[in-house]
């Protein structure tokens, strides 16, 4: 499964771990660009993207991220909706937000 993990921190980082050794492609991103996530993602064998990169194509997206800060990407809603209705992909967005779910 191809999945677009954005947010890196405690809760993304450590689900995109899981997802990277369970065998699915993995990329991640955050807000600062694909050189800022380049370490972390060699480390856990995904490819460093930036946010759109992280969605494009993505079976599944996770957003790690305060829940205030979802609101400011208003273009990659608008990416995800037209990438969704274009290519008919089973495209599920995870919410992940900053406090513990599991």
């Amino acid at each position: 499964m191809k999945i677009g993990v954005i947010g890196i921190g405690k809760m993304g980082g450590t689900i995109a771990r899981r997802w990277s050794e369970k065998g699915h492609g993995v990329r991640v991103a955050n807000s600062r660009g694909p050189q800022e996530v380049e370490k972390f993602a060699d480390e856990i064998g995904a490819d460093p993207a930036d946010i759109y990169g992280a969605v494009e194509g993505a079976d599944v997206v996770l957003l790690s991220m305060p829940f205030p800060a979802v609101s400011k990407l208003r273009a990659l809603w608008s990416r995800l909706w037209t990438c969704h209705r274009l290519t008919n992909a089973r495209l599920r967005v995870a919410w992940a937000i900053s406090t513990a779910l599991f």
